[in-house]
């Protein structure tokens, strides 16, 4: 929490003294950053803008420069773990909100219903657990590069289904 006090550009009591527990914090958290940017761009743009928009936000989720700088990246790998020991209202919040990312995302793809959210839900677990991977490893060397190299190709398949179809 001092991260994000600091972010804010506020001291940590200043930032606490605006809501009235840590799962007050967890909700705005949650619900101010989680799938953001790609929630707010995709909002209202065609299926093929949104789905050039995902390509984006996945390539730009699943980077080096994103591994290395947890502070100035998405909550998501770092909140995942607070939530699950949070509050059922964070855990509601939560799942609201991840799933409305997956379901944004399944709104962009091709393919059937059930397939696109299959789809969509594994490239959110490639997003996070790329990211979460990366992070636990000793250096910024080849294998944390492997890993997000390996997440990201994934998911982007994922999303182009016809040079899926193709190879």
């Amino acid at each position: 929490m001092d991260g994000l006090a600091a972010s804010a550009g506020v001291t940590s009591g200043a930032f606490y003294s605006n809501f009235p527990n840590k799962e007050a914090i967890l909700e705005a958290v949650i619900d101010a950053f989680v799938g953001e940017p790609f929630l707010s761009d995709s909002d209202s743009v065609t299926v093929t803008e949104g789905r050039s928009l995902l390509q984006n936000f996945v390539e730009d989720y699943l980077s080096i420069d994103h591994s290395v700088d947890p502070a100035d990246g998405c909550v998501m790998p770092a909140l995942s773990a607070d939530v699950s020991r949070a509050h059922p209202i964070v855990q509601e919040a939560y799942e609201r909100k991840i799933s409305t990312l997956a379901q944004r995302i399944a709104s962009v793809l091709d393919g059937d219903p059930s397939d696109r959210e299959r789809r969509a839900w594994s490239i959110v677990a490639l997003m996070v657990g790329g990211i979460t991977i990366s992070r636990g490893m000793a250096d910024e060397g080849e294998s944390r590069t492997a890993a997000i190299d390996a997440a990201c190709r994934t998911a982007i398949s994922l999303i182009d289904t016809d040079s899926r179809q193709r190879r």
